[in-house]
């Protein structure tokens, strides 16, 4: 019974699938969405949102294989999604690490709901004698095969600099592998978690601070606030920074990457375990796959449309409520997902100033020279986040819209104030 539910939802679901496959209707839902974005934003501003690089190849056999595969990842997609996300051998985030900290458990939930708990994550603080109502917040987001321990160093060190830390295993990860993995629970966790975090700190700020798939989440997830808040004439988030750790701009951009990059897939394979089956099935059947990964990650996981939505938005929110500063980071050997990815959520702020937009946050993209994914650092053999160049950025505050480089070991940035300039000539980029 419960096979022929399965089965029945994902006919259910690809239903939408078939409706793109014709012409007539699918370019009558795309102009009518053009249409309501045209009177908001600009061509270029809509070229950069909604561009689509994947190519694929013509002909009645390709699109077949192309459907099959469309179905192939509605009718397997909770396993799927698992399978490109998760590793069971990555150890839980531990609390007993943080015994010369205070440390709260925190339930987070969904409170307009009656449901149990989403996830389970901590709250950390120096010890009460040295904790201080002022010391801002910061929401800790980790991602792809990682879980909130992979943070643990970096969240020390916040802590040291007098922050107050959310950290923990996202839900289906880690401590919380139990709890239904999908997409509306991590996003609805990692939303709650801000919410929580907001009213534990006593109406300062947050900082939040994410890396790789949870940059998606953090900014899908702030982007649901905002929008709530809006509707409701209610501000009660603060947030003065978000800090993006080797984010993409568009998923459909990070595979294609993957799928048209040789030299990219060559070094990707040399960074992971071949015997990842994730790894084996793309070498392997990398048409098929595309397809796939584009069912099991839809629109949710642009982090450039949800930018947007919340660059908007924060336009209509009282000043002290308003998002300050924003810092995107990269390593420039990433090979899982390339600086040219956050490249494109900096000219996004730049095309909206550059249409005269005066309420933006400030913003920076900085290079890290010889930066890799997890560890920001080649040869590592365990995570290392570039945490000194964190501690940088976020006590440094970007004057406008800026670039930078700098090294792992030596974070010293060499600024430099950005023109108005189109995607291929951020000066940052120019090495």
């Amino acid at each position: 019974m419960k096979g022929l539910v399965v089965v029945l939802n994902s006919l259910t679901m690809n239903i939408k699938w078939l409706l793109s496959y014709l012409p007539i209707i699918g370019k009558y839902f795309a102009d009518q969405s053009n249409i309501k974005k045209q009177s908001q934003r600009d061509s270029k501003v809509l070229k950069l949102l909604h561009e689509n690089k994947l190519t694929w190849n013509e002909g009645i056999i390709s699109n077949l294989k192309q459907f099959s595969s469309k179905i192939y990842g509605n009718l397997f997609h909770s396993s799927l999604f698992k399978l490109f996300l998760t590793d069971e051998s990555v150890p839980a985030f531990d609390p007993n690490q943080f015994k010369a900290y205070d440390i709260t458990p925190l339930d987070i939930k969904d409170h307009s709901t009656s449901l149990a708990p989403i996830s389970k994550k901590y709250f950390i603080q120096r010890k009460d004698s040295l904790s201080s109502k002022a010391s801002p917040v910061a929401v800790l987001t980790h991602g792809v095969k990682t879980t909130g321990a992979n943070m643990g160093r970096l969240a020390k060190k916040l802590i040291d600099l007098d922050y107050k830390v959310v950290v923990g295993d996202l839900v289906g990860f880690g401590a919380n592998k139990n709890q239904k993995l999908n997409e509306l629970n991590l996003i609805s966790d990692v939303k709650h978690s801000i919410k929580e975090a907001s009213n534990l700190a006593s109406g300062k700020p947050l900082a939040l601070i994410s890396h790789s798939m949870g940059t998606a989440l953090q900014v899908n997830a702030l982007a649901k606030i905002f929008e709530e808040e809006d509707k409701s004439g209610e501000f009660k988030v603060k947030v003065k920074d978000l800090l993006l750790i080797s984010p993409w701009d568009k998923v459909s951009s990070l595979i294609n990457d993957f799928h048209h990059d040789d030299e990219g897939w060559k070094k990707m394979k040399q960074a992971v375990s071949y015997q990842d089956g994730v790894t084996e099935f793309v070498d392997k059947n990398q048409e098929r796959a595309e397809q796939v990964a584009r069912t099991v990650f839809g629109p949710n996981w642009d982090t450039l449309d949800s930018l947007y939505k919340v660059l908007e938005l924060n336009k209509n929110r009282p000043p002290e409520y308003r998002l300050q500063n924003i810092n995107v980071i990269h390593g420039q050997k990433d090979p899982f997902v390339s600086f040219n990815r956050s490249k494109n959520l900096i000219e996004l702020i730049l095309l909206l100033h550059e249409n005269g937009d005066q309420i933006l946050p400030k913003s920076r993209f900085c290079l890290i020279r010889d930066g890799n994914h997890f560890d920001m650092q080649e040869n590592q053999k365990e995570s290392v986040f570039p945490i000194a160049n964190i501690e940088q950025l976020l006590k440094q505050e970007p004057k406008g819209i800026e670039s930078g480089e700098a090294s792992f070991s030596k974070p010293d940035y060499s600024h430099k104030q950005l023109q108005l300039i189109n995607t291929t000539n951020i000066p940052a980029l120019a090495a």
